[in-house]
């Protein structure tokens, strides 16, 4: 095998490993048999295929770290239910959506459960289905303010899951 060949066949290796990882690549130069490659024009494929590795070890770090959840500041009347149930909290994943997750319950007050911060909040209010008590189905409303409420069945030791609201905040 001639070292332009044997150059052609890497290069071309290199681009298949790099789409099949899924990143998006557009390699700028392309060899034929026969002529000579130069270094500027091999460089610039090699660069164009280093870019788009880093872009995809970029995007496959971001999935695989663990989101921050952060517990909410309840408002008067609600908190966690606790042990052994999943604290309530929020979270930004990697491509942006709002998730919530927790049992809380209701021991005074309002229907209002606690705030998002500015970036965690909907454009429009939203509401989703959630299980309250031990089969009452209610509703978790998130308004565009960042309030979040309970819609529907409630009251003193009504417990009410969070679990499974996520939304798209733009």
């Amino acid at each position: 095998m001639n070292r332009q060949t044997l150059k052609s066949l890497l290069i071309s290796t290199l681009v298949v490993a790099a789409v099949a990882f899924g990143s998006s690549l557009t390699v700028p130069n392309t060899f034929t048999t026969g002529t000579p490659a130069r270094a500027a024009e091999v460089n610039a494929n090699f660069t164009a295929v280093k870019t788009a590795v880093d872009d995809n070890n970029t995007r496959i770090t971001a999935l695989e770290t663990a989101p921050v959840w952060t517990a909410p500041t309840f408002f008067t009347g609600w908190a966690n239910v606790g042990s052994p149930w999943m604290l309530a909290g929020y979270t930004k994943d990697s491509r942006g959506f709002v998730n919530l997750r927790g049992l809380v319950v209701q021991s005074s007050g309002t229907g209002n459960i606690f705030q998002l911060p500015a970036g965690f909040r909907p454009s429009a209010n939203l509401q989703f289905p959630a299980r309250c008590g031990n089969s009452t189905v209610c509703g978790v409303i998130v308004n565009s303010n960042g309030n979040v409420d309970l819609s529907g069945a409630g009251g003193a030791a009504i417990s009410f899951t969070l679990d499974g609201v996520a939304f798209d905040p733009r």
